[in-house]
């Protein structure tokens, strides 16, 4: 999961280069249906992190502890508004 995270930071970061540059050569151009294409990239590398993050494995171990430590702020907070 960590490797596929760095390669959308990369990816991310490369998006935003070329895609800055693409934006100005199209403006000079007048490709107009080239240029409403790219803030569509954008989400699709979103997207592509979050199918990986289903595909991972242990997953499901990652949830569970999740929610004890979600679970066991929230016991805290309740018995910290009790005995005030």
């Amino acid at each position: 999961m960590r490797l596929h995270q760095m390669k959308v930071e990369y990816s991310l970061v490369e998006t935003i280069v070329t895609t800055s540059a693409e934006i100005i050569e199209d403006m000079a151009k007048f490709r107009l249906g080239k240029l409403a294409e790219l803030p569509f990239a954008f989400k699709h590398e979103r997207i592509a992190l979050l199918e990986a993050e289903q595909k991972a494995p242990g997953r499901e171990i990652a949830y569970i502890s999740a929610a004890r430590r979600y679970v066991d702020q929230a016991n805290r907070r309740w018995w910290a508004r009790c005995f005030k």
